[in-house]
């Protein structure tokens, strides 16, 4: 699944949406870099489609290599929870790296949206 988020009818960002199985997808937002400072509205974009959308999916996934500190961060502030680490699965110039574990169901996500709304 591929999502394309506009801004003045210029492509910013696309959405990567990976089905897992029934239930779940797993994403990867591809951020213009003049726009990565936008990257949690950009996101929103993306859980906005989710949860709005009529399908079976009920959980989003990230998996992050550990050397990525900032997409960590910003997986983490975007809502999404630590959910553990497969070891010794990564690879960069010979280095072997640990993949971070992160996910979000759509009930937390409508949730979250409810509650900003409220504010």
């Amino acid at each position: 699944i591929w999502l394309s988020i506009k801004e003045n009818d210029k492509v910013i960002a696309l959405g990567s949406l990976d089905i897992i199985n029934k239930v779940t997808l797993s994403g990867h937002p591809l951020v213009i870099p003049e726009y990565r400072g936008d990257s949690l509205r950009i996101m929103n974009c993306v859980f906005n489609w989710f949860i709005s959308e009529d399908h079976s999916y009920i959980k989003l996934i990230a998996e992050v290599p550990s050397l990525f500190k900032k997409v960590m961060s910003f997986a983490e502030r975007a809502g999404f929870n630590y959910e553990g680490t497969r070891t010794n699965s990564y690879m960069k110039n010979g280095a072997i790296y640990d993949v971070n574990l992160y996910g979000i169901t759509k009930s937390e996500l409508k949730a979250r949206f409810q509650n900003a709304q409220r504010k």
